[in-house]
């Protein structure tokens, strides 16, 4: 599929303007109320869901989303809400031009649409990005069928479920493979720092502080440690504000974590 992102400004500039279909809660947190709606998608946050800044940068009118900086798009097989006309929205599977039949191939659409089935009716239509909404940011509370009592609808979210759990277990296994090719960054430990310009000095070096073997640097009265600078050579020989010069660096463990890297 063409991202809308990616297409070529003349594409683009053929193709009719088209309003996304927002949602009417966060996909953050499930919660209404005040919401900001992205221009690439159909997803609303609340701005206390969102990092610090992340609403208009750089001083422009256009707002993406976080999933539309990720590149985030729904993939062959995946489980999606649509919204047609004046439809509710539907869950629905992304299939391939192969698998959709050949009236829907015939009728008109544009470079970003891709053809999707309904569950339930299995009927098919051409959607895109303004027009649908990944499962995890409609059903985020998971209790679309709460209440509910429209059969069709509640047999429809019944026959996804089981292709939300391979697009679950696909989506893991991705990730997985990406952190198994993931490796940590190459790096030595330095003994001594290697200056490659001339060595900076102080013109008068650290100041000799008047500390005691029962009082070594560890506090604030320590003239060095109070300017955050180590203390001299010659200073007593338990002083604990020399840490760089003894090489008394902390204990660090290299870990791995899930979905962000080592």
């Amino acid at each position: 599929f063409t991202c809308a992102r990616h297409i070529l400004v003349k594409s683009r500039k053929r193709m009719p303007t088209v309003t996304p279909r927002t949602l009417n809660q966060c996909v953050f947190c499930g919660g209404g109320g005040n919401l900001y709606c992205c221009d690439g998608c159909t997803a609303v946050y609340h701005g206390d869901c969102l990092e610090k800044d992340a609403l208009h940068p750089d001083g422009k009118d256009r707002w993406d989303c976080p999933q539309c900086l990720e590149g985030q798009r729904p993939l062959v097989g995946d489980v999606v809400w649509a919204k047609i006309g004046s439809y509710r929205w539907w869950p629905a599977r992304v299939i391939t031009e192969a698998e959709a039949p050949r009236t829907l191939l015939a009728q008109k659409h544009t470079e970003v649409d891709f053809p999707v089935v309904f569950f339930g009716p299995k009927n098919y239509s051409w959607v895109n990005a303004y027009s649908i909404a990944p499962w995890a940011n409609l059903d985020i509370m998971g209790n679309q069928k709460k209440g509910e009592k429209n059969r069709s609808f509640i047999k429809a979210i019944e026959s996804a479920e089981p292709h939300v759990f391979d697009m679950r277990r696909r989506q893991d296994a991705r990730e997985m493979r990406t952190l198994q090719k993931t490796k940590p960054t190459t790096w030595r430990r330095l003994a001594v720092n290697c200056y490659i310009a001339p060595r900076p000095r102080l013109e008068n070096g650290p100041a000799k502080c008047e500390c005691t073997p029962s009082s070594p640097c560890d506090d604030d009265q320590c003239l060095n440690r109070g300017l955050q600078i180590e203390c001299r050579k010659d200073c007593v020989k338990n002083c604990e504000n020399q840490r760089f010069r003894k090489r008394e660096y902390p204990s660090t463990k290299l870990s791995q974590f899930a979905g962000r890297g080592w």
